[in-house]
């Protein structure tokens, strides 16, 4: 019976996973658009989290290179997909105009963004890769996201290496 919960349970959380990308592409995005001025193209579209909101970036994000050009993940946690499953057309990331990861040091969840990293690498895909000196904490947070929105909307070509 144990197993059965934690099957479902895990269901439910992929489920509410699917969920918020359908909401977030669907309804949102479209209900902002339509309420305010905004530049309703992805050249003018980023999406970024933290944590377990920074797989979130990346499985939506770079599964919708139509909507998204800027990403931005910070000690993306573990629902984030497997790298080859998140990006399997290397090719494809030549859209975008920044992909940023970043992660501290000694945050328990390095290995996440690390294996992206090694993997985009791999791949040549274009992204700024940030370790700090911190753990899975908001100094780091903050200031990868200050670095993140620094360069957001500003590049005339895709990010460096």
């Amino acid at each position: 019976m144990a197993t059965r919960r934690r099957s479902a349970s895990r269901c439910c959380t992929c489920s509410g996973f699917e969920q918020f990308e359908r909401e977030l592409l669907e309804t949102l995005i479209p209900a902002i658009d339509a309420a305010y001025p905004t530049l309703a193209v992805r050249e003018q579209r980023a999406v970024a989290g933290l944590s377990m909101g920074g797989g979130q970036p990346l499985n939506i994000g770079l599964g919708h290179l139509d909507t998204f050009a800027w990403i931005g993940a910070f000690s993306a946690a573990p629902n984030t997909r497997a790298p080859a499953a998140l990006l399997p057309d290397a090719a494809a990331a030549s859209r975008l105009r920044l992909l940023y990861l970043s992660c501290g040091n000694q945050d328990g969840l390095l290995g996440v963004s690390q294996n992206l990293h090694r993997y985009l690498r791999q791949q040549g895909v274009p992204h700024v890769w940030n370790v700090d000196e911190h753990g899975h904490d908001r100094p780091s947070w903050a200031d990868n996201l200050y670095h993140y929105a620094r360069q957001l909307f500003r590049r005339a070509a895709g990010p460096g290496a």
